[in-house]
């Protein structure tokens, strides 16, 4: 049988037959013996064909030795059949015999797979398969014949030394010589993104390939992927961290996402957290520095940001258990389970808990009543079902590392032009405020806000921010030009809560446009027949940013003047020693305006006003008259003129026609002027914040910068007496950082101006340590 012959009789004599030898002539250990002698030689002359087979290929030779695996493992079998009283009987009675099976393992494992010279063949048949594959990208013809050895292997518990093992090195070899050669200028050495491209189709390859051969072996996949990503990515990451340039550039979040998971697979995040740090600080900056697009700056920031925010959740995300729910309903007590009278039931807990009807298996068991005439058998234990727990939810968190990263890169950019970002924010949230929500819901208008808002927190200039943005509030509420005092309200007590109680000015600067009101109410009521339809605001000077400590020159027509007259005579009667003070920049008129089109309803600024009313007595002025007549200030006359004349409505016309106001200019009103609707604003320059406005807002705040340093520095003297310079820098920025971040230079100054007046001195003895002088 061994030797593959037909037997010389039936398999029932040759039972007979054996069983003489076993129980007659006690020859037991004689035929096991010959067993023995016949199955080592029949390995060995296997042994010997395939070292000296010439298979024109060395998967050929893996078919031949999976092909008399197979002959050898059915040989088995039969002899096991055939040999039962020697296999299940004599040789259990044996001390330290092998059974059939046994033997023929040990036999074939010893001339075969601990053969050096086939198992060097064995790993070659390997070699060349999964090469094939991995360069050919699709399965062997022989994959067929792979599937059977592993399965062989597999049997003989030789699987992960003589084909895992095997397969991880030369997978090592293949994809390390495959990047080397990926990473050369001729290949993909300049498009990194491309690179994890391939990185990420060969660990998708390799995982199907382990999916249909290594199905028994699923535990193998990690290694095989560890081995793939490590060979093909290691030494390469602080290149391939650069393609991160491009997935950001591109708002390519598919890219983003397969290199966040690539480089957590090689201890590689902290390099891509860096890189992702390093361009977003770039592109913050480039953003801020671009002086020619300051117009668009915060769309552009919070376009960059919003795409962030919607990025990294999807892209940079870690997976962590879920928090339990609150929702899920609460087991029954044992009272509430009562048993049913026609049947004996019990509940196995499922899944969900002890009341779950779903579980593994039957909920319950059921049985009937015997008739009577027979005793009731015992009642059969009910079978315990161990349930199979479901598997622990879990939630998509953000990586915290890479949203701090995104944060510290915005304030990093932020410093490219200190001053600036703050300004335009602020500057942002005015002409938001102006335009108001338009076709947007309340809660998209609040998000917009909440988004500008976002970025004020990494400007380190709060003060410039607060600054301008009580410039464009006033400015706003003066012109009754906000779009929502609701929405005023909301954002100023967010930024009062959240950031800076200094913001509560704005809340005064509310209750002083309610105390104006409920005065002019008075003042109308008690003056209803002799004033014409005047509105004066009574502002309290310390609440505004620029309330005017003189009157701002204009000559008012005649009735006008006079009505202002009457109003500060009340105001007189009620605070006699109180003394208004007008700034008439701010002021606004309605005129109604004839002209060939129609009747017209002008809103314009008090200083257009003055000047369009002068064209009541004269159809055509020359700008010097225009000054006499109005006594404004030059600089405000020519922005004045210049919004009437040269902008997109023209009630005036100018000769000669350009867009500067000069001296010679002269001005004449238009009757054919035009416009579809029946009131019509015209944008003065008082809504505007000027270049001039700018910068002297801007010194202002250096000013009080320079007046908040040296209370900082002296009351940081007072307590600590003696201090080094670096402590006393260290705790003057740790006092103002709230509102602004000074920088060293600047409090190296206020140190040396301090000295020079006495509130300080330098230690004689120490150098660089300070002395409080009392």
């Amino acid at each position: 049988m061994v030797q593959g012959k037909f037997l010389p009789f039936g398999l029932e004599g040759f039972s007979r037959a054996l069983g003489s030898l076993f129980f007659l002539a006690g020859k037991g250990q004689w035929v096991f013996d010959k067993l023995k002698f016949e199955l080592n030689n029949a390995v060995r002359e296997f042994a010997s064909t395939l070292k000296k087979s010439k298979q024109p290929t060395a998967v050929d030779w893996l078919r031949e030795l999976v092909d008399g695996i197979a002959w050898f493992d059915e040989c088995v079998k039969a002899l096991s059949t055939l040999l039962t009283y020697l296999d299940r009987v004599y040789l259990l009675r044996q001390k330290e015999a092998q059974s059939i099976r046994g033997l023929a393992t040990t036999l074939f494992t010893a001339h075969i797979f601990q053969s050096a010279e086939i198992v060097v063949k064995l790993k070659e048949g390997i070699k060349e398969w999964i090469d094939w594959e991995r360069i050919h990208r699709a399965p062997h013809a022989r994959r067929d014949t792979i599937t059977s050895l592993i399965r062989s292997l597999t049997e003989y518990q030789l699987f992960d030394a003589l084909f895992l093992q095997p397969y991880l090195s030369i997978t090592r070899s293949f994809y390390f010589a495959e990047s080397a050669r990926l990473a050369q200028p001729d290949a993909l050495k300049d498009d990194p993104q491309a690179f994890l491209s391939h990185v990420a189709g060969r660990i998708d390859e390799e995982r199907g390939r382990v999916d249909e051969l290594l199905h028994a072996h699923a535990w193998s996949w990690r290694e095989v992927e560890k081995v793939t990503e490590l060979e093909l990515m290691q030494g390469r990451l602080e290149w391939l961290s650069e393609g991160i340039v491009i997935a950001l550039d591109s708002a390519n979040v598919d890219a983003l996402a397969r290199m966040y998971s690539l480089f957590s697979r090689v201890d590689g995040l902290k390099l891509l957290c860096e890189a992702f740090k390093a361009h977003v600080h770039v592109r913050v900056k480039e953003i801020v520095s671009d002086a020619t697009q300051d117009e668009n700056m915060v769309e552009r920031l919070l376009e960059f940001r919003s795409f962030l925010d919607v990025a990294m959740p999807l892209a940079f995300f870690t997976v962590v258990p879920a928090p339990p729910s609150t929702a899920d309903p609460a087991p029954p007590s044992p009272a509430d389970v009562k048993p049913s009278a026609s049947s004996s039931s019990r509940r196995h807990p499922g899944p969900s808990g002890p009341t779950s009807s779903a579980g593994a298996g039957p909920s319950r068991t059921r049985t009937t009543s015997p008739p009577p005439t027979q005793p009731a058998p015992a009642p059969a234990p009910a079978p315990t079902l161990t349930p199979t727990p479901a598997p622990a939810p879990t939630l998509k968190a953000l990586d915290a590392h890479f949203e701090d990263a995104a944060s510290e890169a915005f304030r990093a950019g932020f410093k490219a032009r200190r001053n600036k970002p703050a300004e335009l924010i602020a500057k942002h949230i005015d002409r938001a405020m102006r335009t108001g929500q338009r076709e947007a819901s309340d809660e998209e208008f609040a998000r917009m806000f909440e988004k500008v808002l976002g970025l004020y927190r990494y400007t380190e200039d709060k003060d410039v921010f607060r600054t301008f943005y009580h410039r464009a509030l006033a400015k706003r509420l003066l012109l009754q030009r906000s779009a929502s005092d609701d929405f005023e309200k909301a954002v100023l007590k967010k930024l009062q809560i959240e950031f800076d109680r200094e913001f509560e000015k704005g809340e005064e600067m509310f209750k002083d446009l309610m105390l104006s009101r409920d005065k002019l109410a008075k003042f109308h009521l008690h003056n209803s027949g002799n004033v014409t339809n005047i509105s004066v605001m009574v502002l309290q000077r310390s609440n505004w940013p620029f309330a005017a400590s003189q009157t701002v020159g204009v000559a008012l027509p005649p009735v006008l003047q006079e009505n202002l007259n009457e109003y500060v005579a009340f105001y007189k009667r009620e605070h006699e020693r109180r003394v208004l003070y007008f700034d008439h920049s701010l002021g606004t008129m309605q005129l109604r305006a004839r002209l060939k089109a129609g009747e017209k309803e002008l809103s314009v600024s008090l200083f257009q006003g003055v000047v369009l009313l002068l064209f009541n007595e004269q159809d055509e002025m020359g700008f010097e008259e225009i000054k006499n007549e109005t006594q404004m200030e030059d600089a405000d006359l020519r922005r004045t003129l210049q919004s009437l004349a040269c902008g997109n409505k023209k009630v005036l016309k100018k000769r000669p026609a350009g867009r500067d106001v000069n001296d010679a200019d002269v001005f004449v009103f238009n009757p054919d002027f035009t416009d579809p609707r029946a009131k019509i604003h015209i944008n003065s320059i008082q809504s505007k914040e000027t270049p001039e406005e700018t910068q002297k807002a801007h010194e202002g705040v250096d000013l009080e910068r320079k007046h908040h340093l040296d209370a900082a520095i002296v009351r940081i003297m007072k307590s600590k007496k003696s201090i080094s310079h670096q402590q006393l820098l260290a705790a003057t920025i740790n006092v103002l950082k709230k509102h602004f971040v000074p920088e060293p230079r600047l409090v190296k100054e206020r140190i040396e101006q301090l000295i020079e007046s006495e509130y300080m001195k330098r230690d004689e003895e120490l150098e660089n340590v300070y002395v409080y002088v009392a």
